[in-house]
């Protein structure tokens, strides 16, 4: 039963690593699967150290908690990376649209003046 914590663990370090994947290839659904999936594992090794299973060498638990800890460091970074980028894109959008709603606005012939702010 010692052994079902570091396994747990183990499971865990296999999922996060799923997780950098499903990040890259930028498939949200996947990786929101993973989260649920590694959480209910994390929900498990918490229950088994309230059941008292701790293993009596505990450096093994140590280190996979460290490469858990490194990994889902790793992931929130891509993860913020991509977001920042998404919102870069949506910026340019945004400019894009007002640029053309002005564009047309101009050639209807509208009273109104639309300044595009090309700093937004």
């Amino acid at each position: 039963m010692e052994q079902e914590l570091a396994q747990v663990y183990r499971e865990a370090i296999a999922l996060t690593d799923k997780q950098a994947e499903a990040i890259a290839q930028e498939d949200w659904e996947l990786l929101g699967a993973l989260l649920m999936k590694r959480d209910r594992l994390i929900s498990r090794a918490e229950a088994l150290i309230h059941e008292g299973v701790l293993p009596d060498e505990r450096q093994e638990v140590r280190t996979l908690l460290t490469q858990l800890r490194v990994k889902d460091q790793v992931n929130q970074t891509a993860v913020t990376r991509k977001y920042e980028a998404t919102k870069v894109e949506i910026q340019s959008l945004q400019q894009s649209n007002s640029a053309v709603t002005g564009y047309l606005d101009n050639l209807r012939g509208v009273a109104e003046s639309h300044f595009i702010d090309h700093d937004q």
